[in-house]
């Protein structure tokens, strides 16, 4: 099940907060999935999915449709989910961290390179960035690094 760490890191900056906006922001939420689930050994189930868009529909509903159910809603969303040919979005690094984080998937094998645990975890976050971006470059700045490690500086951060 999703910790709630994971489900807020999903659910940033996909809540609306002002009326028809709904469906790009129900997109952007399935793309997070999407990247959440990449770094997982397998999608999410019907339980979590149904909690995390519950999550979403009760904090959404201020500026939401009268005449949608939720239902509707979860049925849009879940179309979006098969919709989605590129994972992503505006919080893509944290959603893999958060998919890395919290998963006991085998690291890349390009992780035995390293010998410093946290350096694993930075080859394996690498690994589904390099993933998620397919075969385009991704983006990785020294001052995330920084933030996801807790270094003490970004220049440490750009050593790794």
């Amino acid at each position: 099940m999703l910790n709630g760490e994971t489900l807020e890191t999903l659910l940033a900056g996909t809540i609306p907060h002002q009326r028809h906006g709904n469906h790009e922001l129900l997109f952007a939420l399935a793309r997070r999935v999407k990247a959440l689930e990449m770094g997982q050994p397998g999608p999410l189930g019907e339980a979590e999915l149904q909690a995390i868009f519950s999550v979403w529909h009760d904090r959404a509903n201020g500026y939401l449709r009268s005449d949608q159910t939720w239902d509707e809603y979860f049925f849009e969303f879940t179309e979006a989910l098969g919709d989605v040919q590129k994972p992503g979005g505006n919080a893509l690094v944290d959603v893999a961290w958060q998919a890395i984080s919290t998963t006991s998937a085998p690291l890349p094998p390009e992780a035995e390179l390293v010998k410093d645990g946290r350096l694993k975890k930075l080859v394996a976050l690498c690994h589904l960035l390099q993933m998620l971006a397919g075969d385009e470059p991704f983006y990785l700045a020294c001052r995330t690094v920084q933030r996801l490690f807790n270094l003490k500086t970004h220049e440490q951060a750009a050593v790794w």
